[in-house]
Protein backbone atom coordinates (compact mmCIF):
# COMPACT_ATOMS: atom_id res chain seq x y z
CA UNK A 1 0.00 0.00 0.00
CA UNK A 2 1.21 3.14 -1.03
CA UNK A 3 1.74 5.92 1.62
CA UNK A 4 0.19 9.03 1.00
CA UNK A 5 2.06 12.23 1.38
CA UNK A 6 0.64 16.14 1.49
CA UNK A 7 2.72 19.07 0.35
CA UNK A 8 3.09 22.69 2.45
CA UNK A 9 4.14 25.66 0.51
CA UNK A 10 5.45 28.79 2.68
CA UNK A 11 5.72 32.10 0.83
CA UNK A 12 8.18 34.39 2.87
CA UNK A 13 8.15 37.87 1.92
CA UNK A 14 11.83 39.51 1.50
CA UNK A 15 10.41 42.86 1.84
CA UNK A 16 8.38 43.99 5.10
CA UNK A 17 5.14 46.66 3.80
CA UNK A 18 7.48 49.79 4.59
CA UNK A 19 10.24 48.51 1.83
CA UNK A 20 12.88 47.44 4.65
CA UNK A 21 14.26 44.26 4.17
CA UNK A 22 13.55 41.12 5.92
CA UNK A 23 16.49 40.47 7.81
CA UNK A 24 17.95 37.37 6.43
CA UNK A 25 18.51 35.39 10.08
CA UNK A 26 14.51 35.70 10.43
CA UNK A 27 14.28 33.46 6.88
CA UNK A 28 16.82 31.30 8.48
CA UNK A 29 14.73 30.93 11.49
CA UNK A 30 11.65 30.27 9.83
CA UNK A 31 13.12 27.63 7.74
CA UNK A 32 14.67 25.55 10.98
CA UNK A 33 11.58 26.15 12.52
CA UNK A 34 10.03 24.15 9.81
CA UNK A 35 12.27 21.51 10.24
CA UNK A 36 11.96 21.09 14.06
CA UNK A 37 8.30 20.97 13.42
CA UNK A 38 8.44 18.71 10.58
CA UNK A 39 11.85 17.14 10.11
CA UNK A 40 12.92 18.13 6.85
CA UNK A 41 12.27 21.30 4.23
CA UNK A 42 12.69 22.85 1.62
CA UNK A 43 14.19 26.14 0.78
CA UNK A 44 13.88 27.80 -2.36
CA UNK A 45 15.94 31.14 -2.56
CA UNK A 46 14.67 32.20 -6.05
CA UNK A 47 12.65 35.07 -6.15
CA UNK A 48 9.01 34.59 -6.94
CA UNK A 49 6.86 37.43 -7.42
CA UNK A 50 3.31 37.62 -5.68
CA UNK A 51 0.85 40.17 -6.84
CA UNK A 52 -2.32 40.88 -5.01
CA UNK A 53 -5.16 43.34 -4.40
CA UNK A 54 -6.74 44.83 -1.59
CA UNK A 55 -9.67 47.96 -1.27
CA UNK A 56 -8.58 48.41 -5.33
CA UNK A 57 -5.23 49.02 -5.05
CA UNK A 58 -2.75 46.34 -6.43
CA UNK A 59 0.74 45.26 -4.74
CA UNK A 60 3.61 43.28 -5.83
CA UNK A 61 5.62 41.41 -3.12
CA UNK A 62 8.89 39.46 -3.76
CA UNK A 63 9.08 36.25 -1.89
CA UNK A 64 10.71 32.74 -1.17
CA UNK A 65 9.23 29.57 -0.78
CA UNK A 66 9.59 26.98 2.44
CA UNK A 67 8.55 23.12 0.91
CA UNK A 68 7.68 20.71 3.87
CA UNK A 69 6.09 17.13 2.26
CA UNK A 70 4.75 15.55 5.14
CA UNK A 71 2.75 12.05 5.71
CA UNK A 72 -1.18 12.67 5.34
CA UNK A 73 -2.04 12.28 8.81
CA UNK A 74 -5.23 14.88 11.06
CA UNK A 75 -2.48 16.01 12.90
CA UNK A 76 -0.66 17.33 10.00
CA UNK A 77 -4.08 18.85 8.82
CA UNK A 78 -4.78 21.23 11.52
CA UNK A 79 -3.56 24.70 11.17
CA UNK A 80 -0.87 26.52 13.08
CA UNK A 81 -2.18 30.12 15.66
CA UNK A 82 0.79 31.89 14.43
CA UNK A 83 2.84 31.99 11.02
CA UNK A 84 5.73 30.35 10.44
CA UNK A 85 8.65 32.07 11.18
CA UNK A 86 6.60 35.02 12.51
CA UNK A 87 8.29 37.31 15.12
CA UNK A 88 6.83 37.80 18.94
CA UNK A 89 7.80 40.76 19.45
CA UNK A 90 7.98 43.99 16.96
CA UNK A 91 5.60 42.68 13.91
CA UNK A 92 2.49 44.86 14.60
CA UNK A 93 3.73 47.72 12.53
CA UNK A 94 6.72 45.59 10.57
CA UNK A 95 4.38 44.27 7.94
CA UNK A 96 3.49 40.83 9.58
Amino acid sequence: MASKWRRFEVLLPLQFNDGREVPPEWLAEAVLEVVDQFGAATYETQRVEGHWRHSGVLYRDDLVKIVVDVPDSPGHRRGNSRPVGKPSSNSLNCGW
